[in-house]
């Protein structure tokens, strides 16, 4: 097991309708052969995470449930952990967590928004949004911190695609 890192940063907690409003948003989408329950398990129940997330370190639960509104983890990876909080989880189709907390200052609210949509074709369209406001006094320094964390989110996604197209696990 790889380090925690403290929550020294707490974000004002996200609402599911964020993401109207938020200053910022990474996006990133795929086309996944798997179909979309497939997805949503490794996506979201970080089912096989370390062949996936990149920098994924391990996770910790805050709540004695795992799945459904509420549910809280601690996910560490190797330069952060984040406090995420579960808004809405519909297995298959969508899920929602405000980003709670974090050891960097991120930001001063987040909402991660991950949609799966079956393709009509045994497939899953994936699109992953991050929503967020950066802090106002790191505003001017999120262009140069924002590529990174797109391309950790879009290399993770392809891996993942990777991952499942190659797979005949159900």
């Amino acid at each position: 097991m790889s380090l925690q890192y403290p929550l020294l940063f707490r974000f004002a907690p996200a609402e599911l309708d964020f993401g109207q409003r938020a200053r910022e948003t990474i996006a990133v989408e795929a086309q996944i052969a798997a179909p979309p329950e497939v997805v949503f398990a490794h996506a979201i129940r970080l089912q096989r995470a370390r062949q996936w997330l990149r920098y994924f370190g391990h996770v910790r639960w805050l709540t004695p449930h795992h799945e459904g509104e509420g549910a809280t983890v601690d996910e560490t990876f190797a330069f952060m952990t984040l406090r995420v909080r579960t808004l809405l989880d519909q297995p298959g189709e969508r899920w929602s967590s405000s980003i709670d907390a974090c050891s960097i200052p991120l930001a001063s609210m987040m909402l991660q928004d991950i949609h799966f949509e079956a393709d009509g074709c045994g497939g899953t369209k994936l699109c992953w949004l991050i929503h967020y406001d950066p802090p106002l006094l790191l505003r001017p320094i999120d262009p140069l911190v924002q590529p990174f964390f797109r391309h950790m989110f879009s290399s993770s996604v392809k891996r993942l695609k990777k991952l499942l197209d190659n797979c005949d696990e159900p």
